[in-house]
């Protein structure tokens, strides 16, 4: 009887164990979907921020490149200006002057 009755208790604990050890299982697997998860999102997260670095590379050498051509534009429109504002005698010699380095 008593053989008997610590048998029930082994399996009644062995049960138990089992029970846990399919509630471990359940919550091992929620955990590993978790850290996948979160790599996952770590990994995109990552890789949309190196896109935006590219996209803020591209357009800081854009900017670059448009001051480059507003300064050039500028100097054309100074120096444009200052011809207009010359007397007729000043550009006249300043041709013949141009035509005796050739």
């Amino acid at each position: 009887m008593r053989l008997q009755q610590d048998m029930q208790s082994v399996l009644t604990r062995l049960s138990t164990l089992e029970a846990l050890s399919v509630y471990s299982v359940i919550v091992l697997y929620i955990v590993c979907y978790c850290i996948v998860y979160c790599m996952l999102y770590i990994l995109y997260r990552a890789e949309v921020n190196e896109q935006i670095a590219v996209a803020l590379v591209r357009l800081q050498q854009d900017m670059q490149s448009v001051l480059t051509r507003l300064s050039t534009l500028e100097a054309l429109s100074v120096a444009q200006t200052r011809v207009r504002s010359r007397t007729p005698s000043e550009n006249e010699r300043d041709r013949q002057v141009q035509h005796t380095q050739m």
